[in-house]
This record gives structure tokens, C-alpha cells and sequence, in this order.
């Protein structure tokens, strides 16, 4: 099974890295590697080098690098923005599920009927970190700092299709028939006490399609990952 580590600063051109003391702890402590061994490593950038061990150290391993490939992104580019639920638990665990799939952006969001409104981020993407590097693929998602809902609104980025979730009566269909594979996404995701009817009226102007996720209520991180699977399924 290949063991993989992650370093932002590679480029195709690097030759050399220098473990921080967490992964060197890994490498050495739980991997049991020494001088000699391969791993592999990525930037999350798409680019995968295969990594010899030449100083096997708990706290300054180093490694040298070979350029292996370069992994091109899927055009089916998918954010998820979602309301954080009452327990951190369920919000940690969306993140880790949703990194496994392959999501691409996770905006966490506060919203009028939020209870949550507090995140620890570097926890979160420690959490991340690990889900990344343990799926093997090789674009790290990104993960935003927790933003209100009518900031989002506000900045208008872009995206080709956008789409709401939520509980209210309305001309809903299933996500799935509305994704285009060829298309970047969003989808907004409420708390447990949905969105207010005047953010979904909001999302709605702004051209959100509102969707439905099928029969059963949902929890709102379970909410996530099914709207994350339904897009994922139309690559």
C-alpha cells in the first residue's frame, strides 16, 4: 500500500524536502521507515513524486524526490457550502468523507438559524491533511475560513451551476437531474433549522436552482455528502 505525504512548496523541478517534526514523528514512529525506504509525496497541486528516505529522523526526516506525473482537474469541480451542525463531531466527519470522494471546495457557513456559529479551523484542517493524504489523490480540497451566508451572497463568485437545498415547499427536483459533468458546482446546505425563507428567496434571485435529495430528512451533514455523491456520480 503506497504511504504518502503532502508538502505545498513542490514543484515538478523539486529534488529534496525536509519533513516538519508531525510527519517526520509518522514516517519514523508509525511507518517504521528507514533510510533506503520509498514513500511517495504530493503538493496538492497534481503533481505525485516518489520520495527515497536519506535521513530517517522522529523530528527532521529528509527525503529525495522523483517527478512521477501530473494529474490534470476533473472540469466537474464541486463545492460544497455548508451550514455547521450543533456537533463539530459531524462537522469533522463531513470533512473527512467529503475529501475521501473528492470534493474540491468546503465553505463552512453560519446562517440566520445557525446554532453553531464558532469553528476550529486548524483543527479542521488537520483533519483534512489526513483524509487527503490517506485517499491518495493529489489535489488537496480547499477548505474556506466559516462565512456567512449573505457574505457568500455577496461576493458573487463563480460558478456554472448553483444550487439550494431545503425544507420548504417549492418546484423541487432531484440534484442529480440538474448536474452537468462538464460543470463547476455549488451547493448550499442549511442547519438543522434550515436556512430562513428569506435567505432561500435570496439564493433563488442570485439564480440558485432550489433541489430536492430525496424522501427522508436528512441531518446536515448527511445532506452534504449525499448532495456531494449525486454530483460526483454525473463525472
Amino acid at each position: 500500500m503506497s504511504q504518502r505525504f503532502y508538502d505545498t512548496t513542490l514543484d515538478k523541478h523539486s529534488t529534496f524536502c525536509k519533513l516538519d517534526a508531525i510527519q517526520s514523528g509518522h514516517l519514523c514512529k508509525v511507518l517504521r521507515k528507514s533510510v533506503g525506504d520509498r514513500v511517495e509525496f504530493t503538493n496538492g497541486k497534481g503533481d505525485l513524486f516518489s520520495a527515497t528516505i536519506s535521513l530517517a529522523h522522529p523530528k527532521k526526516s529528509e527525503v529525495s524526490l522523483s517527478y512521477l506525473r501530473s494529474e490534470d482537474r476533473t472540469e466537474n469541480q464541486i463545492t460544497i457550502a455548508m451550514a455547521l451542525p450543533k456537533s463539530m463531531d459531524r462537522f469533522e466527519w463531513f470533512i473527512e468523507k467529503a475529501t475521501e470522494i473528492g470534493i474540491a471546495r468546503i465553505i463552512p457557513l453560519t446562517s440566520r438559524f445557525s446554532e453553531r456559529k464558532n469553528l476550529n479551523k486548524e483543527r479542521a484542517e488537520r483533519i483534512l491533511d489526513s483524509a487527503f493524504k490517506q485517499s491518495l489523490r493529489l489535489y488537496r480540497p480547499i477548505l474556506d475560513e466559516l462565512t456567512p451566508v449573505q457574505t457568500l451572497f455577496e461576493k458573487e463568485e463563480a460558478w456554472d451551476q448553483k444550487f439550494i437545498g431545503h425544507c420548504y415547499p417549492g418546484d423541487k427536483t432531484d440534484l442529480i437531474a440538474h448536474c452537468d459533468s462538464k460543470k463547476s458546482k455549488l451547493m448550499l446546505i442549511g442547519p438543522e433549522g434550515d436556512f430562513s425563507e428569506e435567505e432561500v428567496s435570496k439564493a433563488l434571485d442570485l439564480g440558485y436552482k432550489e433541489v430536492s435529495l430525496g424522501s427522508s430528512r436528512l441531518r446536515t451533514e448527511t445532506a452534504g455528502l449525499m448532495a456531494l455523491a449525486r454530483m460526483i456520480l454525473k463525472e
